[in-house]
């Protein structure tokens, strides 16, 4: 399992908040700030250097820890991240560490900052109130708006934090993948729209590459009508860390015709028979997941001498 650590310094907040949120997001993953960190960094595989840019610069003592810990550092999967107001400028901010860490950094980027003057101390408050009055410059960066774009950028360094060091050949996690939906016949499904999200425990079965499930009804229909994107969960249970397994689908579904001959052969693999079915007083819907995405966390991977995680994506998914 990739283990992230994401080491921050924070003046007045803004830096802090922004690192635990992300270390929270991408877990596993701890998130400590510098000047506290005791542990070793050559136990993590994934570093993020977080930073609040004062004065036009990073901060000074992260720049130091890079500098001394720069021989760890260049075997790791590095991001940099700098806490600013003007996001343009983040790679001239970031270059001093770019320089030093080289070709083991994967991502730059920057996270907006914010203008709060009852935070700052009395030097600080008064070089930003003349900045403000001479730019006419403001900010507020609360919001959804704000909320969102930190969102998308946290999910970016998950993908790249989860991406296989060692990577399963294709065709074996096809396989293996098969097979353990196969073995199983019960997931939950999560469907959402705006505020309204709902995760259904239901039978499934899997055939022709899709997943197909019978249901009377209910609200996951209303989500899938205005969102027909889902995602799927399914695990054995749990016995210890050396025997996971467990796995996420995104997929896309749709509804199977009543008495179409997809429906009928589905059924027919289910042991069910159509004209019993349609003599119901309900309607037994049909749901086909076209599976977009697979994450699949097995042990059985480590024993193959691969990361225990891996990812397929089907032709004209999203990574």
């Amino acid at each position: 399992m990739i283990k992230a650590l994401v080491l921050y310094e924070s003046r007045y907040g803004s830096t802090e908040r922004a690192a635990k949120e992300l270390a929270r997001i991408i877990g596993p993953a701890k998130a400590c700030r510098l000047t506290e960190f005791e542990g070793d960094i050559g136990a993590y595989d994934f570093i993020v250097l977080c930073s609040p840019v004062y004065s036009e610069a990073i901060d000074d003592c992260l720049l130091g820890f890079a500098t001394e810990n720069s021989e760890v550092l260049r075997q790791k999967k590095v991001v940099l991240l700098c806490v600013c107001m003007a996001e343009g400028s983040s790679d001239l901010y970031l270059e001093p560490l770019s320089e030093l860490l080289g070709d083991s950094v994967v991502l730059k980027a920057a996270v907006e900052g914010e203008i709060c003057l009852s935070k700052l101390d009395g030097t600080d408050r008064a070089l930003v109130e003349g900045f403000c009055r001479t730019t006419g410059f403001t900010s507020d960066k609360s919001g959804e708006a704000y909320e969102e774009r930190f969102v998308e950028l946290a999910l970016k360094i998950k993908a790249l934090k989860d991406k296989p060091g060692k990577a399963v050949e294709r065709s074996v996690l096809k396989k293996n993948v098969e097979e353990f939906l196969r073995s199983h016949n019960t997931c939950v499904l999560a469907t959402g729209a705006g505020s309204r999200v709902r995760a259904t425990p239901i039978e499934y079965m899997y055939l022709d590459g899709s997943i197909y499930m019978l249901s009377e009804g209910g609200e996951k229909f209303a989500n899938m009508l205005v969102n027909p994107s889902v995602s799927i969960g399914i695990c054995d249970p749990y016995r210890s860390m050396s025997e996971l397994g467990g796995m996420q689908i995104s997929g896309t579904a749709g509804i199977v015709e009543l008495g179409c001959e997809e429906y009928r052969q589905v059924l027919k693999h289910r042991g069910l028979d159509y004209e019993k079915i349609s003599a119901m007083p309900i309607a037994l819907n049909m749901l086909k997941i076209r599976i977009n995405k697979t994450e699949f966390l097995w042990s059985g991977f480590g024993r193959l001498g691969c990361d225990a995680r891996q990812v397929m994506v089907e032709e004209g998914g999203e990574a």
